[in-house]
Order: structure tokens, then C-alpha cells, then sequence
């Protein structure tokens, strides 16, 4: 049931409007940074390499792993380090002198990781190891076995330095969706009983950290050809799931999914041949989905991701002919922009990746072209300059003489953010399938820069427009619900910001904002001087309190006799998100005219046009 409601919500946005969004190319947004370049290949390997599996320990040094195939398919390891854009190496240690199949490392801690993979001599069981490291070498213990029959699909997600939870295939059960939770004690693993995610036959399994005791599991349920994701919580001794929710209405593959920060994480598949991306958050106890976009790449046969900081991640593809491309995505809530992709032309297969710092990651691959050797390329990103907004702001209208009410939300506040129409125009992708339930409404936001007062801050001087969520505390959050509104510029006169709103006065700062730390900063709520033009377009709502004016039902900026006569009369006795419904209780009736349009009629905005 949960799957089919996010798909009804997006089948109901009208297609001109999800068209206009996703033909935007927003200049606000355009930059010349956020590009990556790629250093020369180096050689890991000499050997005949597959099933590579990569993972960062700190900024400058990583763990591989990976089959050589010229040992019969022996497991191996080895650290590296990495000065500019050279590498050296520790010494090569095995894990498993069998026969290993998929493998998957992750950091525990700098000094600690753990290997999971299919014994292929032992019929393809799953097993485990913990690996230390002193300086650049490992040395290993005993490993472990955490699923005694066929085990495919394995992925590997650490929770914090000494818990993981491992997700994988279990041929036992029909290859059933499993997962349990692994307790590492030195370099002893104790594992949980297996855990049940998903009833029937799963594939594409990868999962991510929400906090550190939940996880993500995203996978692909072959016998109802649905592509779900599922929320894991970890107790001391076992894991309890919730129910899956869909995320895709077609039959997706390669699945990945990478987390940004608690309870946020991004979602990259490919689908009829395209690779494509969307934003998902947890809270409420349920995910929630941003509208999925194209990251660019057409017809890939590998797709990978990596997190690079909270609002950016990277995504590489290999393509059939070969050729590789990577490409530096902004997550600014639930919308993205992407930067232009970086192509090489090689021998590429088997590609794992890992980030080492917020601006560079490693990928590591078969070189196809040279008899399968190991290789690595380290990618270099000319990250764009970014800062997230704090910003406070109260409505009269749903303002309750403490904060705001939540009433349209959930039976009227729409999931695609509003501000597409007239006067706004704004084709922005905001938009999220479940709202948090502190969420009064969508408002909209204008950053203008300029060198002299606000008297300057005209709407020559925009610089970024966005649709945020407000809270009923009045803070703005972007449209994950979770986050501050972020925005890329270079910032070097001074910012004021605008804030609107569908049917209350549109207001500026009076001053510039602050900006400390990657963040400016300002409050609306605390005084009336606050507002560029004071009490002519700003009000006095309960005491220390101000507030934005409502009446203004067509958005012109003034509160006029149109605005009830054209607009609340036409609504009055009405239900729904309505601009007549000025108290925003979900219902147009006589005490929206009497209490708010009667009481601020004649007031304007002071917004510099």
C-alpha cells in the first residue's frame, strides 16, 4: 500500500509542471567549479584482478580487496597511502587463500576494517574477517562464517567502530533477503540471527547507515518485480525490520544507495537505460522520496556512488564500449544539480570507489586493456564554494500566540512545492512524497547581493531562489525536512534575503545577513526593524513576536479589494490549499475575510522591485 501512494502523489503533478522542472537549467545554480579530474592510473595489481571492493581508513589512506585469478582466486588485501597524486603501497597479505567470490570492505576505524565474502571453495558460503592495520600492514585473525549456505548480494554497512550490519542473499531460503548484525570484540566477530527483510527473492542489495543503530537496506524483489527499501534497527542481540516501501515504479538494476548524514541518503539505479538518482530521508517512521532525476549517463553496465560531504556526492559509470564517467552532484534538499561529467577512454571493469576527503575519492577497477591488472585513479574535484541559510520567519495567519499551526499538513499540503505559477515562475524540483509533521507550509526565498543598503537589493541583484518547508517553530528547512537550505555562490558584497509566501506580504532583511562558518544567519521574528520598510508591510503578532501580514490571496504584493473579491469570494465555504484560506485551517470561510484581509487591507510590501 505505502508503495502505490508515493506513485498516486506523483501521477497527480501535473506533467507541464514536472516537464518545466525537468528541462530547468537555472542560471542561480551554474558554476564553473565542481569539476573532476582524474590522475594517471597506478597499479595496485600485476595480476589478473577482480571483485574489487575499496575503502577509505582516513583522508590519505585506504584498504583494498580484491581475487586474483591467476591464484586460483585466492582473497587479497593490501593498505595504501597517498601523497598528492601518487600511491604507495603496504605489503600484500592474504584473507582467504580458497576460493573467494564477491567481495566487500568497509572501515570500522582507522586502524580497523572488515572483509565479507563468498567462500566459493566452501559452496559459497559467507564469511567475515577483521583486518588491523599498523602503519601499512594488516595483519588478520581467524575469519567467520555468518551464513552457512549459498550467499549472494552480500553488502557490508559499519555502524560505528565496532558494529555492522551485514545484508545479503541467503540460498537457504530461496535466496531471501537476510541481514544480521556483526559484533567485532578485538578481532573476534559474534554474529545475531538472521533477520528477514525481505519474503521473496532479492537482488541489488546494498544498504547505508541512517544513525548508529538504523540502517537502509534498498534492494530488488524479483518475484514482484518491485524495487523497495527498508529500514533496519539494530538491538543487542538481533535486528527488527520494518516494512518495505517502494521507490521505483519500474524494474530497476545496479542499485545503490549512499548516506550524507543521519537519516538522509541518496538512491542511484538504472532503468531503461538511463542512470538516475532522487533524494530519500527517514523520519516519522517512514522514508520519503524527492522525484528522481537523470544523473546523465545513458545505458551504463556498472553505476557506483560515493558520498562526498552532506549536499554532494559523486557517481561513476562504465559504459559498455569501455569508457568511464564520473560526475559531482549538489543535494540541496530533495533537488540536484549536476555538474559537467568527466569522460576517460580505458579498460575498465569491476569499479569500486571510496571517498578520502570532501574533495577527492579513489576508484578502483580491472584494467580490461592490459590483461585485467588492478588499477586506481584518484579523482580531484574543484568543489564550488557553499553555505547553508538560518533563517526565522512566523506567518499570522496559522500563528497560534506560541508558534504556527500544522493544519493543512498532512490531508492538503501538496508534496511538489507550490511556486511554479504566477508571480513566482519558479520551475524548481522541490519536492518530497511525505512531509514531516511539523511543517506549516512551502515558502519561498530570494538571495540578492549587492554593495550597498537594502534600498539596493533589488531583483537585478538575485542570486539564488529556492522553495524551503517552514516549520511551526518558524525556522526554514530545505525540502528534505531535515536540513538547512543550502546554496552555492561566491559570496563578496553584501546578502539580503527575501521571503514570500503564497498568500501573506512578502518581506526583506533591513540588514545584511550574517554569515560565520559557512552559515548566514537571520531573524525575522524578533523585531519589526528587522524588515526592510518596518510596520508598512510587517506585523506585530504577540509580544517579542512579528510576523509576515496575511491577506494577500494573488500574490501581488499588496493587500487590496481583488484579493476578496476575486479571490476569498470565490473560495468562501471551500476546503483544500486554497490562497483565500488566509488562517490556513484548510477551510475558506468568513473569518479568513473578517480576522486577516479586513485587519491588514491598504498594507504593501516594502520589497525593493
Amino acid at each position: 500500500m505505502e508503495y502505490k501512494q508515493i506513485f498516486l502523489l506523483l501521477f497527480f503533478i501535473p506533467v507541464s509542471i514536472l516537464g518545466q522542472i525537468a528541462s530547468e537549467k537555472n542560471i542561480d545554480n551554474l558554476f564553473s567549479s565542481g569539476e573532476i579530474t582524474f590522475s594517471s592510473a597506478i597499479v595496485f595489481s600485476n595480476s589478473k584482478s577482480s571483485n574489487i571492493s575499496i575503502a577509505s581508513l582516513d583522508t590519505n589512506k585506504f584498504v583494498i580487496a580484491w581475487r586474483d585469478d591467476l591464484s586460483g582466486g585466492k582473497g587479497f588485501s593490501m593498505i595504501g597511502e597517498i601523497t598528492g597524486d601518487n600511491i604507495s603501497f603496504g605489503e600484500l597479505e592474504i584473507f582467504d587463500p580458497g576460493v573467494v567470490g564477491e567481495i566487500v570492505v568497509k572501515k570500522l576505524e582507522p586502524q580497523k576494517f572488515t572483509i565479507c565474502w563468498r567462500d566459493n571453495k566452501q559452496g559459497g558460503i559467507g564469511r567475515a574477517i577483521v583486518g588491523e592495520v599498523n602503519y601499512n600492514i594488516i595483519s588478520y585473525a581467524d575469519s567467520y562464517t555468518f551464513n552457512d549456505t549459498i550467499t549472494e548480494n552480500i553488502s557490508l554497512t559499519a555502524l560505528d567502530y565496532y558494529k555492522c550490519a551485514i545484508s545479503f542473499s541467503d540460498g537457504g531460503d530461496n535466496f531471501h533477503g537476510k541481514s544480521i548484525k556483526a559484533t567485532v570484540v578485538g578481532n573476534y566477530v559474534l554474529f545475531s540471527p538472521k533477520a528477514t527483510f525481505s519474503g521473496n527473492q532479492a537482488s541489488e542489495i546494498k544498504s547505508c547507515k541512517l544513525t548508529d543503530s538504523t540502517f537502509a537496506v534498498v534492494y530488488f524483489e524479483i518475484g514482484n518485480s518491485l524495487s523497495e527499501i527498508v529500514q533496519g534497527k539494530v538491538f543487542s542481540d538481533s535486528i527488527l525490520f520494518g516494512t518495505g516501501v517502494g521507490f521505483a515504479s519500474e524494474t530497476t538494476n545496479q542499485i545503490e544507495v549512499t548516506r550524507l548524514f543521519d537519516n538522509k541518503f541518496v538512491l542511484s539505479y538504472t532503468s531503461d537505460g538511463l542512470a538516475k538518482t532522487q533524494a530519500g530521508t527517514f523520519f516519522n517512521g517512514g522514508f520519503s522520496f524527492g522525484l528522481a532525476d537523470s544523473i546523465g549517463f545513458s545505458d551504463p553496465d556498472e553505476l557506483l556512488v560515493s558520498p562526498m560531504d552532506p549536499n554532494h556526492f559523486v557517481s561513476v559509470s562504465k559504459f559498455p564500449d569501455n569508457s568511464f564517467q564520473g560526475t559531482y552532484l549538489t543535494i540541496n534538499g530533495t533537488a540536484q544539480h549536476k555538474y559537467n561529467p568527466t569522460s576517460i577512454s580505458s579498460g575498465f571493469s569491476g569499479l569500486s570507489i571510496s571517498n578520502l576527503t570532501d574533495k577527492k575519492f579513489i576508484v578502483a577497477y580491472a584494467d580490461n586493456s592490459g590483461g585485467s591488472n588492478g588499477k586506481l585513479i584518484i579523482g580531484n574535484i574543484d568543489k564550488p564554494g557553499g553555505y547553508s541559510l538560518n533563517a526565522k520567519a512566523f506567518l499570522e495567519g496559522p500563528f497560534n500566540g506560541f508558534n504556527m499551526d500544522t493544519s493543512l499538513n498532512p490531508q492538503f499540503l501538496p508534496s511538489l512545492q507550490p511556486y511554479h505559477e504566477n508571480p513566482w515562475n519558479y520551475a524548481g524540483a522541490e519536492y518530497l512524497s511525505n512531509l514531516p509533521d511539523n511543517v506549516v507550509d512551502w515558502i519561498f526565498f530570494e538571495l540578492r547581493e549587492t554593495n550597498g543598503d537594502a534600498s539596493t537589493a533589488t531583483s537585478d541583484k538575485i542570486i539564488n531562489r529556492q522553495a524551503a518547508l517552514l516549520t511551526k517553530d518558524g525556522n526554514l528547512l530545505s525540502s528534505d525536512g531535515l536540513s538547512k537550505p543550502y546554496f552555492e555562490s561566491e559570496i563578496n558584497e553584501n546578502l539580503y534575503l527575501v521571503i514570500d509566501h503564497r498568500n501573506h506580504l512578502i518581506i526583506m532583511s533591513a540588514l545584511p545577513l550574517n554569515g560565520f562558518n559557512g552559515m548566514y544567519s537571520y531573524d525575522f521574528s524578533n523585531s519589526i526593524d528587522k524588515v526592510y520598510g518596518d510596520y508598512l508591510g510587517y506585523k506585530y503578532l504577540s509580544p517579542g513576536i512579528f510576523g509576515m501580514p496575511a491577506g494577500d490571496a494573488d500574490a501581488n504584493a499588496q493587500i487590496q479589494n481583488e484579493d476578496k473579491d476575486d479571490v476569498w469570494f470565490f473560495e468562501n465555504g471551500m476546503t483544500g490549499y486554497l490562497p483565500g484560506d488566509f488562517n490556513m485551517d484548510g477551510t475558506t470561510d468568513i473569518l479568513d475575510k473578517d480576522n486577516y484581509w479586513f485587519q491588514n487591507a491598504g498594507m504593501g510590501s516594502q520589497v525593493p522591485e
